[in-house]
């Protein structure tokens, strides 16, 4: 048969227009709509062998001003890198996971480390020890005495300066006049120190206690206790013992 050539269609047609490879010049083909819809659907399939995304696909049809089926060099080639990135780009490596820095071992504190160990220790008594209290101003020789308890003209200084500096201060008289009773010996009218006239103050209470339980016990018995002056005798010291120990537990 005879072979004619095919009629040259001198129409624009509207496609998409691809790059061929095999030659080093650039050399643009027309492309019908199906193989480019096709060649759109094998990009799909390889982006999401890849796992990424479906790339992006430029338009590459001619510019609205000189539509004579022809497309820019630029835009052909963008497509061209664009289906090639997606044939040829792999995953990316995974991102090595963040490993938190090694931290020290915690340390006890300097105080705990410092604090020393307290030991536990048992304190007992001897049973044959004895608590003795304090002797009395009587017993004190004159150098202690001194030393403990000002002299009565001392003292008296003493209660007079204090009384004119409170009332100096703004203290009402009966504070002032009752500060003043505190160093006054009721039975002499002396100052004396606050500890000794407590201590008279007891002895004074307890010879008076003393003093009544006798006279109950005399009108009770008397002509036991007026019989012979021995009984009495016998019963003040024992009054007196026991006031001695009553005030020695205080």
């Amino acid at each position: 048969g005879i072979v004619r050539p095919l009629p040259i269609n001198t129409a624009p047609t509207r496609g998409v227009a691809t790059v061929s490879s095999t030659s080093a010049k650039r050399v643009f083909r027309r492309v019908r709509p199906e193989e480019a819809a096709s060649q759109m659907e094998q990009n799909k399939n390889i982006a999401a062998g890849n796992g990424q995304a479906e790339p992006p696909i430029k338009s590459i049809r001619g510019s609205s001003s000189s539509d004579d089926g022809t497309a820019s060099t630029c835009s052909a080639a963008s497509s061209l890198s664009s289906s090639s990135r997606g044939r040829s780009q792999t995953p990316p490596p995974p991102a090595p996971t963040a490993t938190p820095p090694s931290t020290p071992p915690c340390e006890p504190p300097k105080q705990q480390q410092q604090q020393p160990q307290h030991q536990q220790r048992r304190v007992t008594f001897s049973p044959t020890s004895t608590c003795r209290p304090i002797p009395s101003r009587a017993h004190y020789s004159s150098r202690v005495r001194s030393a403990l308890w000002p002299s009565p003209h001392e003292l008296r200084t003493a209660v007079e300066r204090n009384a004119t500096e409170f009332a100096s201060e703004g203290w009402s008289s009966e504070g002032v006049l009752e500060e003043r009773d505190m160093y006054r010996d009721v039975r002499t009218g002396e100052y004396v120190h606050p500890v000794h006239l407590q201590w008279l103050c007891h002895e004074t209470s307890t010879q008076t206690l003393a003093a009544l339980q006798q006279r109950q016990r005399n009108v009770g018995m008397p002509t036991t206790m007026a019989a012979t002056s021995r009984h009495r005798e016998n019963f003040l010291n024992r009054s007196r013992a026991r006031a001695a120990r009553n005030y020695s537990e205080l």
